[in-house]
């Protein structure tokens, strides 16, 4: 990614009509990503794409010491992308052992 591209897609981030997963297990990590990452999907597309093809970016982080320089994440935590149409985005830090996902 450039500097200061604040539309830079990275770790566990999809766009157009795809699927992104970025999964780390064990260790101290530091996280300083650009723009939307860590978990978000984006559409560029319009019409039936956002609907039959959505973008669904994934970030998981399991165990470890981890530091986030960003407003998104943070150790012990979970966010999701606010909802919107095509686009799904959903990112955990979770400690050591399973992630469990609960329909709300």
């Amino acid at each position: 990614m450039s500097k200061g591209n604040e539309q830079a897609c990275s770790l566990g981030s999809a766009i157009n009509s795809s699927f992104a997963l970025f999964a780390n297990i064990r260790g101290d990590d530091s996280y300083a990503p650009v723009g939307n990452s860590l978990g978000y999907g984006m559409m560029r597309r319009g019409g039936e794409w956002k609907i039959y093809a959505p973008s669904t970016g994934l970030f998981f982080d399991i165990g470890g010491k981890d530091t986030y320089k960003h407003a998104k994440g943070g150790d012990g935590t979970e966010w999701r992308q606010p909802p919107a149409q095509g686009q799904y985005g959903y990112g955990v830090d979770a400690p050591a052992g399973m992630i469990r996902f609960e329909q709300e």
